[in-house]
């Protein structure tokens, strides 16, 4: 997928984006309990602050009862000061006992968060085809990487946005309050090196998001190149293309660590400016603050407590730095998630909005009324003015050359194609049942995939059984240690096996139609008639495409498809004739 500069900006957009992640889970019914969790942590939040103040007038009451020698002040300060360090940590990494709480805390509501928001994306994914429209205008890359690898990321990085930003403020407040009692001065130079730090900042991190954008997409198509091996392992061996694949995958690799030298090159430049700057204002402190005390207007204890909040406050500096550095590492996250909801929504609106579709209608029988069927894009019509009528109980062929449209009619009657006009009339749902040339398989046991896809798990052993039996594969439950046995179906059964698999799922279904694409292709002629002639006994109508002549014997019409979406209905011995 190209990289759009637009996607590159935390602007306005952005913001639209991330807020339409944010929304759907803190604006759900039963949301409260997500929110008292982030109020607790937002309460801590500001509770660290205020021992943060209480921090550095410690430190200064403390080094002035070192200073004049007074070992009761000084040990009552250095107990207070423990126990905030054992309580929030040290403010410069160390963490305390409730911060390390406050982190779980944090931790859980991100872990609530990305489950809620996963099966969320998960729901709107495999709903009205979208994962089948989606792949086929293959202009939304990786699914699969977006929903499982870019949900947590922001809902960390979101929860951590807010905690940084309300800490950075009540900072700001609280010290900054301090440091202008001690000298306005040092209070008004923080604010000037504050602004500096942070248009610098700012300024940096517009590019580096850019390079974490292309970093992201450069990984994923890396990752897809891998994957497509794997998918493919069986077909790259026969034709000896191991060479070929590597170099294409060594080539998707080169271009990851070319983005991932160029951001390193980047980062470590804005390193060196962070650093200088950090330098800079250490120094601070001592230029405003030791004239003053050689001139004797303040204690010592004052310019302690002065580099005090000036520590606690160049923290929560960095902080917003971080804060900076978490919405450049979450803008690839947010895009590409956005991208993903934005085409679920466009094919929504493109259901609602789009004249020229076929209309479906739920019916006792298959009816196509006045069909014309044109590809997605319009670019071609598949077929035109198409009336059939199939029964319960009866049996369609679908003959034609290669790429006349077969298949695709058999999509369109599936509902996954759209485009054209007239009606079409499918019974309920449950009574459908489509088989394509090669099975799906799913992850799961023998009984899964006999039952797929109804979500019952209950049928006998011996009614599978019998249906094993029914389409030639007897020993299939014993040699795999029965029908609750999970394995890699798709590898250990032959591509023969798998069809007649499909076959079994349509016997042990409620199906009163079966589709059938090429469905018994990889099985011989004598296999082929004990599977048709089970579905025929069981009164299931057969709609089906093949080339083979045998099919003829199962089918009482044929329906033949021509060039220029002409087409011919004949009987089955008009058919032989022709």
């Amino acid at each position: 997928m190209n990289v759009h500069l637009d996607d590159c900006r935390i602007d306005l957009r952005f913001a639209r984006r991330a807020w339409g992640f944010i929304q759907p889970y803190w604006l759900r019914r039963a949301h409260w309990l997500s929110w008292l969790g982030l109020l607790a942590f937002l309460a801590y939040t500001v509770f660290e602050v205020g021992l943060g103040a209480k921090l550095s007038i410690l430190t200064k009451d403390m080094t002035n009862a070192l200073v004049a020698k007074r070992a009761p002040s000084y040990w009552h300060g250095f107990i207070w000061i423990s126990l905030i360090v054992l309580v929030v940590g040290d403010g410069i990494g160390k963490q305390g006992i409730v911060s390390r709480l406050s982190n779980w805390l944090l931790e859980s509501i991100v872990i609530h968060w990305r489950q809620w928001a996963t099966r969320e994306m998960l729901g709107r994914y495999l709903s009205h085809h979208v994962y089948f429209r989606i792949e086929q205008d293959n202009d939304v890359d990786n699914i699969d990487q977006r929903i499982q690898q870019e949900v947590e990321p922001v809902c960390k990085i979101a929860l951590n946005i807010v905690q940084i930003a309300i800490y950075c403020i009540a900072s700001f407040g609280v010290q900054g309050w301090i440091l202008r009692s001690i000298s306005p001065t040092l209070f008004y130079a923080v604010l000037a090196y504050a602004a500096l730090f942070l248009t610098v900042t700012w300024w940096l991190y517009g590019r580096l998001i850019r390079y974490q954008y292309r970093l992201t997409v450069s990984e994923a198509d890396f990752r897809y190149g891998i994957l497509h091996v794997r998918t493919h392992t069986e077909t790259i061996a026969l034709y000896r293309g191991e060479q070929t694949e590597n170099a294409s995958v060594l080539r998707r690799l080169r271009r990851v660590v070319e983005i991932a030298y160029a951001n390193l090159r980047y980062s470590t430049g804005m390193g060196v400016i962070e650093s200088v700057l950090n330098v800079a204002w250490s120094l601070v402190p001592v230029l405003v603050l030791a004239p003053l005390y050689f001139d004797g207007r303040i204690s010592f204890g004052v310019i302690t407590q002065g580099t005090a909040s000036a520590v606690l406050l160049l923290g929560a500096i960095q902080r917003f730095q971080i804060l900076i550095s978490m919405s450049a590492s979450a803008a690839p996250h947010v895009v590409r998630i956005a991208q993903f909801r934005e085409k679920v929504d466009a094919l929504a609106n493109e259901e609602r909005d789009s004249r020229a579709t076929i209309r479906f209608i739920e019916g006792p029988r298959i009816r196509l009324d006045d069909v014309t069927l044109r590809t997605p894009g319009f670019e071609r019509t598949l077929v035109r003015n198409l009336s059939v009528d199939i029964d319960a109980g009866e049996s369609l062929l679908i003959v034609g050359r290669t790429g006349v449209g077969k298949s695709s009619l058999i999509r369109g009657m599936a509902g996954l194609w759209h485009s054209g006009s007239g009606s079409i009339t499918m019974p309920p749902e449950g009574t459908v049942l489509f088989l394509p040339q090669r099975p799906y398989m799913v992850l799961g046991t023998l009984r899964e995939q006999m039952r797929y896809p109804s979500d019952d798990k209950h049928a006998s052993d011996s009614d599978l059984q019998r249906r094993l039996e029914q389409v030639n594969l007897p020993d299939l439950a014993r040699h795999h240690g029965g029908f609750d046995t999970v394995v890699d179906w798709s590898r250990v059964l032959s591509l023969g096996e798998q069809q007649r698999i499909g076959f079994a799922r349509a016997l042990a279904s409620d199906a009163k139609y079966v589709f059938l694409d090429e469905a018994t292709s990889a099985v011989d002629l004598t296999t082929e008639a004990m599977l048709y002639r089970a579905l025929l006994g069981a009164g299931i109508a057969c709609v089906s495409i093949g080339h083979r002549s045998s099919l003829l014997t199962y089918h009482r019409r044929v329906l033949e498809l021509l060039p220029e979406g002409a087409w011919r209905l004949m009987t089955s011995d008009e058919a032989r004739a022709a």
